[in-house]
C-alpha cells in the first residue's frame, strides 16, 4: 500500500508501474483526476469534478493495467491508460460503465473487472468495454455473471470477487 502525506489525497498506480493516477484538488470535495506516465512525466487531464473520497483509492485498474475506472458524480467510466495512437477522444458520456462507486468493482485473478448493479454481479471484458458501453441503452454493460440475494447499495456495501471469478 503506498502512503502519501496527512491530508493528501491517495494514489492509485498502475499494476505494471508504468503510470500513476493520482488527484490535484479544486476545492475541499471535488479534484481533477490525473494520468502520469511515470518513465516521462507526462501528465494528462482524465475529469473534473471526481469526489475526493480521503479513504479511498481515486480509480481501480485492470489487472494488466491497459485501462482503469474511476467514478464521478456516482456514475462509473473506464478510460485506457494510453492515448491509442492518434485515434479520436472518445466522450465521456460513451465510456460510461453504469451507476456506482468504486466499491461497486471487484477484480478476479482471471484479469476480469466483475461490477455489481442493484443485484446483478456483471463481468466486464476490455475487450468489449467499448462496444457496450456505445450500445449502453440495448446492451448490459458486461455478461451477468451472477445475482446477489439483496439491493447493493455502493455507499455502504463492499464487494469481493473469489479469486477464480465464480463466487
Amino acid at each position: 500500500r503506498y502512503h502519501t502525506p496527512r491530508g493528501a489525497p491517495p494514489l492509485a498506480p498502475s499494476p505494471d508501474g508504468r503510470y500513476l493516477l493520482h488527484l490535484r484538488p479544486d476545492s475541499v470535495a471535488f479534484a481533477q483526476l490525473l494520468l502520469v506516465e511515470l518513465a516521462t512525466g507526462a501528465e494528462r487531464l482524465i475529469a473534473q469534478g471526481v469526489e475526493i473520497d480521503p479513504g479511498a483509492a481515486p480509480a481501480l485498474w485492470s489487472p494488466d493495467s491497459s485501462f482503469f475506472v474511476y467514478c464521478r458524480g456516482n456514475r462509473l467510466y473506464y478510460q485506457a491508460a494510453e492515448p491509442g495512437g492518434g485515434q479520436i477522444a472518445v466522450a465521456e458520456s460513451y465510456r460510461e460503465i453504469g451507476p456506482g462507486r468504486l466499491a461497486s468493482l471487484g477484480v478476479g485473478t482471471d484479469g476480469l473487472l466483475y461490477y455489481v448493479a442493484d443485484a446483478s454481479v456483471y463481468r466486464l471484458d476490455a475487450r468489449e468495454l467499448a462496444a457496450r458501453a456505445f450500445y449502453r441503452g440495448y446492451l448490459d454493460i458486461g455478461r451477468l455473471a451472477g445475482q446477489i440475494p439483496f439491493s447493493f447499495d455502493p455507499n455502504f456495501d463492499r464487494f469481493w470477487v473469489s479469486p477464480d471469478g465464480t463466487r
